[in-house]
């Protein structure tokens, strides 16, 4: 599982290409405002494998 945060207001956009590209190497994608996806994060990471990328300006 990877989970991506957008930014503060969710500017940073996750081209198709690699969300069709992680899912077809079946990793599945969550992609949320860095906020929402860091709380995601610490929520999963007790239950699961998990990384994340956040990113953290805009």
């Amino acid at each position: 599982l990877l989970i991506i945060g957008t930014g503060y207001y969710g500017l940073m956009k996750v081209s198709l290409e690699l969300i069709k590209y992680l899912e077809s190497n079946n990793i599945e994608v969550i992609i949320k405002k860095t906020k929402a996806a860091c709380d995601e994060y610490n929520m999963l990471c007790q239950k699961k494998n998990v990384i994340a990328a956040f990113h953290l300006t805009c």
